[in-house]
């Protein structure tokens, strides 16, 4: 195949455009030049690689080959006061090591001559190689702004960069809880995975096919997968990860605020779980047509994380924080949340009617309760280490992230 004869630039400079310019005769010259590039690039990491005669990439390698693939090295070293006393190689491997995962991302304009060079060098069957690839690619996505926005040609311009180079990629949709399938870190022989993020953050799955809905998250969905199913590559995996915030924030402010109620009556809970799946697939089905649902995968949500004793200061205060309004806070102050063993069993009662009816409209369904749960039933402790119960979303951890690979990696090849 040859080589990618654009550069895939940064959005602030070419309001998320990326396009070969020019009659077939100049494409032609351009191919040239970058082959030329790519023979200079792989001659000066060959001789290093040589020289070294390491098993292990060195850091200096590691910075030449980042260099070369258009990653500012001094500017991520600077952008963080915690690296400022770092060399370049050092930055260099930091990034590839933790960067992407810790969120460091920095404003770049990928080079297809290094990223090939990078290939030879290291050769396509090099878990090192996959590794790199995917830090980059994920910095490069993540530092645009607003990839649910207009930025359909960027990302179909990555999607079909990273394929030839061992790329796995999957659009992730979901609200803030999506953020543990955000993260590509697992390298699988050649192959690694690059989750293209476009979360919608505080997105409630009953809301999601709501016209009037003021977040419009629906829409802002909507109008991007027309547009990428009209122009892009259909066979993309799609993951859809929303339900929590309906469990968690919808469901309780809902029977206070709407119904008076000071507790959750199993009869109020069942209709609403029953309720909220069924507007939920009915978005899907309007937004993913049924050719292409095999591609198309809807997550379960996952266990609940606050402790008893942290549900007052966690999920009343984001509720009061919605209105100012003296009496609701008096009765959200005297709301009786369930248990959270029993917060655990509407999340499982709502996956399982999930499950039946996004697999009855032609979707395929992911279990990522039963990954990230205890033998209790409940969260399981290594997921939730960081947070003491305090938080509502599981630890952003290294554990975390590596179940949730390990999930993406087997809904895509199921």
């Amino acid at each position: 195949m040859p080589p990618p004869t654009s550069e895939i630039v940064n959005s602030s400079t070419t309001n998320n455009k990326c396009s070969i310019d020019g009659p077939a005769v100049a494409r032609r010259s351009e191919a040239e030049r970058i082959n030329v590039r790519v023979m200079h690039a792989v001659a000066r990491l060959t001789r290093f690689m040589r020289f070294t005669r390491q098993r292990e990439v060195p850091k200096e390698l590691l910075e030449t080959a980042l260099s070369n693939c258009g990653f500012p090295i001094a500017h991520y070293r600077q952008a963080f006061a915690d690296l400022s006393g770092m060399t370049d190689a050092e930055a260099a491997e930091h990034f590839v090591q933790h960067g992407s995962r810790e969120g460091r991302f920095v404003s770049m304009s990928l080079k297809p001559h290094g990223v090939l060079a990078l290939r030879e060098v290291l050769g396509k069957e090099s878990l090192f190689l996959g590794q790199v690839l995917s830090a980059l690619f994920t910095s490069h996505l993540r530092a645009q702004p607003h990839l649910l926005d207009g930025s359909e040609a960027a990302i179909q311009a990555v999607v079909a960069l990273v394929r030839p180079f061992g790329g796995v990629p999957v659009m992730v949709f979901g609200d803030s809880h999506a953020v543990i399938y955000a993260v590509g870190k697992e390298v699988r022989g050649s192959q690694w995975l690059l989750p293209i993020d476009l979360r919608t953050i505080g997105a409630s799955a009953r809301g999601l096919g709501r016209d009037a809905s003021s977040s419009g998250n629906g829409h802002r969905i909507r109008q991007f997968l027309e547009t990428h199913l009209r122009k892009g590559d259909p066979l993309t995996p799609m993951l859809f990860a929303f339900g929590q915030v309906d469990l968690e924030f919808v469901l309780p402010y809902s029977a206070i605020k709407k119904q008076g109620l000071n507790t959750l009556p199993a009869d109020y809970v069942e209709e609403f779980v029953g309720r909220t799946v069924e507007y939920y697939v009915a978005f899907l089905c309007s937004v993913v047509p049924e050719a292409v649902r095999d591609s198309a995968i809807v997550a379960s949500v996952l266990p609940p994380t606050l402790s008893d004793n942290h549900w007052a200061e966690g999920y009343i205060s984001a509720l009061i924080g919605l209105e100012n309004d003296p009496d609701l806070t008096a009765r959200l102050r005297g709301f009786s949340i369930p248990p959270i063993a029993e917060r655990a069993e509407m999340h499982r009662a709502f996956n399982a009617r999930l499950k039946q009816v996004a697999n009855a409209a032609g979707f395929r369904f992911l279990d990522a309760f039963s990954a990230f749960a205890g033998t209790n039933g409940c969260v399981d402790p290594r997921f939730a280490v960081i947070s003491g119960g305090r938080e509502h979303h599981l630890d952003q951890s290294p554990a975390t992230f590596d179940s949730a690979n390990t999930l993406l990696w087997s809904a895509i090849a199921a």
